[in-house]
């Protein structure tokens, strides 16, 4: 870790602090590395540069050593006005009182600003805060100046809407859309209460006067017993869209308590019999839902709720959404909040009891299951053929899927490690152009210029690329025209901000299979950024469903999606038609770990579109 301050004193000031290396997404070697850019300093500024440890063992009070560095400083150039800078600041840095403005909504390139100037730059600190024609959006230091549309004008987070309108878009995630009137375009602002015309233009109606849990926008209306899309339409008053496992996805509109995960009703018999009205959430996050109830070591996922003293654990690393319940102090189950964490010989995976209770075993050979078993040090479960589950432990670098090794010789001759030493990474298995290869668990090599081929969310062929993403891709209304049909393997790079669409056509009741990564298992991401996947129906605008942080994909979390798995049944059995995956960095600031996605200079997109 690298902080810099220009005082030296018990307590200090940063100048900045990083405890990663936001050039990861190109470097996957360096994603335990810092680093670190000033702004422009005065000349003769004296400043300290500490280096130090990261991750200590869990208690918050002992130290550990973390082994020999390589400290590099260099002295970047200040840019001067209207010359060329690097929004990143990692290439050089906008002189005092400059901003570097991005070439457009997204790009890594653009020119040094004087403050307030231009849409785009930081607003002043006195009045007036941004030149005439412009506004200061937010407060403080992070004010920034934007303009205004004229309306059914371009908009983007640096040009806004004129009063009455909104910024339009059917893209999840697209940073650029069209100022349209409030009340007139899916998924835009309902006029207010009682405004003339209604509060949306018909075929629409506004979310929030069907259900007043949903936001106010305007939406499909959808039928009883008829499809519904969570994000684009709303149920019938008294029922539920009810999604495949819970997901954010195409649905079903249920009568409320007539099935597994619909609202219960609000009166009366709660739900229909073999259901139990649960309440899901607090506070105003509340929601009450007719589910099953299931029992300790028994599946739990979105419709099957554990029993109240069990937790429901994930034990498939590329399925977030069913589990096993686990009995607290019980194998597979919580720790218990004071010592002992765990029953008989079991052992709390977090030496504050803030963990899972489970066996460790330092037994080559001897089974793991990623949730009642665990590797002892030095021993990673390598999981069986075709399973996200069930392994064995073997012995770190001994074999193809083990963890590396620390050190010079990180894996076993023949084998080679998908990260370094500081990285970690698994030890990969070089295999030869038409050979099987794993899309995501990284336990295959390529040859060089090929990428692994999905035949399914966890198999595949080496291949050659042969495509290259061509711009506009923004949307699906982009690639319409430009559909593929055979399995292809693409290469691109995601801008922040940036979604890049691909059309596929899918025969009736084929299925999807798109996987993104660098090609070889690995999510070429920052820390602490994702890549999600989202589907879209031949219409172009409702949401089939969305992927995001649903594979091990080494550092970082890219999305797959494969639509003969249960959890992704939105992506199979599909009627004949042409289809859209999209791809797009992941931002939620207030998440409760917020997720800040940079820039991706280099992805691989498998997309097939498999036969029944």
């Amino acid at each position: 870790m690298l902080y810099v301050t220009r005082t030296c004193a018990n307590t200090l000031a940063a100048a900045v602090c990083n405890d990663d290396d936001p050039e990861y997404a190109a470097r996957p070697d360096r994603r335990v590395s810092s680093l670190v850019t000033t702004e422009v300093f005065p000349a003769g500024t004296r400043v300290f540069i500490l280096v130090g440890g990261f991750y200590p063992p869990g208690d918050g009070t002992t130290t550990i050593d973390h082994g020999a560095f390589e400290l590099t400083i260099n002295e970047l150039p200040a840019v001067a006005a209207g010359a060329v800078c690097d929004v990143n600041g990692l290439a050089n840095r906008c002189d005092a009182n400059l901003d570097c403005v991005a070439d457009t909504v997204g790009s890594d390139a653009g020119r040094c600003r004087t403050r307030g100037s231009v849409a785009g730059s930081l607003c002043r600190t006195s009045d007036p805060r941004c030149d005439t024609s412009l506004t200061c959006v937010g407060t403080g230091a992070t004010g920034v100046c934007v303009a205004t549309a004229m309306p059914d004008g371009a908009c983007d987070q640096r040009t806004g809407c004129p009063d009455g309108y909104v910024c339009s878009t059917t893209t999840l995630g697209a940073s650029t859309g069209t100022c349209r009137r409030a009340g007139t375009t899916l998924g835009g602002d309902c006029r207010p209460a009682g405004a003339m015309g209604g509060r949306c233009d018909a075929p629409f109606v506004c979310a929030a006067d069907i259900d007043p849990a949903r936001g106010e926008d305007c939406v499909a209306a959808a039928t009883m017993g008829g499809e519904c899309d969570t994000l684009r339409s709303v149920c019938p008053a008294g029922s539920t869209c009810v999604t495949a496992n819970g997901g954010t996805a195409i649905g079903t509109c249920v009568a409320d308590g007539a099935g597994a995960r619909a609202r219960c009703r609000a009166s009366g018999t709660r739900c229909d019999m073999g259901l139990e009205c649960i309440t899901l959430g607090e506070g105003t996050a509340a929601v009450e839902q007719c589910l099953r109830r299931s029992a300790t070591n028994m599946p739990c996922g979105p419709a099957l709720q554990c029993p109240d003293a069990d937790t429901c654990y994930l034990n498939d690393v590329t399925d977030r959404q069913n589990g096993i319940c686990g009995a607290t102090g019980q194998a597979g189950g919580a720790c218990n909040t004071a010592e002992p964490f765990c029953t008989g010989t079991l052992t709390c995976s977090s030496p504050t009891g803030a963990g899972l209770c489970s066996t460790v075993s330092t037994m080559m050979g001897a089974a793991c299951d990623r949730l009642r078993t665990r590797c002892g040090t030095g021993f990673s479960c390598v999981l069986a053929m075709g399973s996200q589950t069930m392994g064995t432990c073997q012995p770190d670098g001994s074999v193809v899927g083990a963890d590396c090794r620390a050190g010079d010789m990180p894996c076993a001759t023949g084998l080679t490690c998908s990260g370094s030493a500081l990285s970690g990474g698994v030890c990969q298995r070089a295999v030869t152009a038409g050979m099987a290869c794993d899309p995501i668990n990284g336990t295959t090599l390529c040859p060089a210029m090929q990428y692994c081929l999905a035949s399914a969310f966890n198999a595949g062929t080496c291949a050659a690329s042969t495509v290259m993403e061509t711009e506009p891709n923004n949307n699906p209304s982009d690639v319409m025209a430009r559909a593929i049909t055979a399995p292809t393997l693409i290469r691109g790079a995601l801008g922040r901000l940036d979604v890049d669409c691909t059309a596929v056509t899918v025969p009736a009741m084929g299925r999807l299979v798109a996987v993104v990564s660098d090609g070889n298992g690995r999510c070429p991401v920052n820390i602490g950024g994702r890549i999600a996947m989202d589907v879209y129906s031949s219409n172009g605008t409702t949401v089939r469903g969305i992927s995001q942080q649903n594979g091990p994909f080494g550092a970082g979390s890219c999305s797959h999606v494969d639509g003969a798995r249960a959890i992704q049944a939105y992506a199979g059995g599909l009627a004949a038609g042409t289809y859209y995956v999209c791809i797009r960095g992941v931002n939620d600031a207030a998440a409760a770990t917020p997720v800040v996605t940079e820039s991706v200079p280099a992805y691989v997109l498998s997309v097939s579109a498999i036969a029944p």
